[in-house]
């Protein structure tokens, strides 16, 4: 489905985004249902900044720093370069 990614704007297919890691949560836990619809160069860079902040803080990250990155990076903190 084409739409107009929140993050930068353009025009493209559609990805979903889970803002909680399907890898920390049970399948049936209700935070696998909690995502945002990005474009495939807007997911996968948000994806790099969430593993780059699980590397550097070891591990899984609280449930509310997962909202703040997502909320973060659609405000256009870091993809401002996307725009």
């Amino acid at each position: 489905m084409i739409f107009t990614c929140p993050a930068c704007s353009k025009r493209a297919h559609r990805t979903q985004h889970h803002v909680f890691p399907r890898r920390f949560y049970n399948p049936r836990h209700k935070a696998n249902r909690v995502y945002i619809y990005l474009c495939r160069p807007c997911h996968d860079q948000i994806e790099r900044i969430i593993a780059e902040e699980e590397e550097k803080k070891g591990g899984q990250l609280t449930a509310s720093r997962y909202v703040a990155i997502a909320q973060e990076f659609l405000e256009g903190g870091d993809n401002a370069s996307q725009k």
